[in-house]
Parts: structure tokens; sequence; C-alpha cells
């Protein structure tokens, strides 16, 4: 498992993989408009590419050098709750393949010390409410709602 910065090159397969992720994990029957528009607008290369420019990393992780999740950190982007808190995971997202394998933990550990790196003592994010298993792996390594 290797997990690195991420640059323009990688920002199509990043953009497939979570157009697939999305899919799965928002829209498992079918899509609707509102969710290709997302896809489209959110998710594309160009949107990635376009943020990473920003005030925000994009991390990769490889396994056998297949693209298989993906972390995206916003450092300007305050918390509805606490406003003082500016950096935010914008998005973690892993293959289902890929669970319960400890990517996600290593995200946490690499977001960990990207903010120790930069004075940056608090994070935060958000998590759709129906997913049970995010919520789930969040809670577990002491985030709270």
């Amino acid at each position: 498992m290797k997990i690195e910065l991420a640059n323009i090159n990688d920002f199509k397969a990043i953009s497939a993989l979570a157009g697939y992720i999305w899919i799965d994990t928002f829209y498992p029957d079918g899509l609707d408009m509102v969710g290709a528009n997302y896809i489209a607008e959110e998710l594309s290369a160009n949107a990635f590419a376009k943020r990473s420019i920003e005030d925000r990393d994009i991390y990769k992780v490889t396994i056998d050098n297949m693209l298989v999740g993906f972390m995206e950190i916003a450092f300007d982007n305050p918390s509805d709750h606490d406003r003082s808190v500016k950096t935010q995971i914008d998005k973690l997202y892993v293959h289902r393949n890929y669970h319960r394998i400890g990517i996600g933990a290593r995200f946490i550990e690499t977001m960990d010390a990207i903010c120790r790196n930069r004075g940056i003592d608090k994070y935060w994010l958000s998590v759709f409410e129906e997913n049970k298993k995010a919520i789930a792996f969040y809670e577990k390594h002491s985030f709270k709602k």
C-alpha cells in the first residue's frame, strides 16, 4: 500500500474511481440527473485539477500500482459547527474491494501527520447520514458527531 500526493497526471484515474464509488455508495439502484450532474461537475478530472491548485491536497493510495482510493483535504473550509476549524477531509473514498484492510486508518494517520506539520490542531469532516459503515469507521477512530 502506497499513499502519496496526487498530481495532474492522476486526476483522470481519480475521477473515474470517484464516480464509481459515488454511484456505488449513493446510487446503487440507478443514477438520476442530480447524481449525474454532481459527478460531471464535481468529480471530473478538471474539477480535481482546479481544486488541487487551490488550498487543497489530494492524496492517492495504490496497491500493486492500482489506484484503490484517495483523500482530498481542504485547508480553508471552515466547519459550520466551529468556524475556527478550517481544515477538512473533504473526500475519503476507498474502492469497496479494499475496505477493512487499513487504508482508511492510514489516510487518517496521513491526515494527522499533515496537520501536525502545518501546526493544525483540529480538522473536521462530514459523512452522509445513511453511510453506516463510514460512520462506524470514523467513530472507531475517535471522531465525534
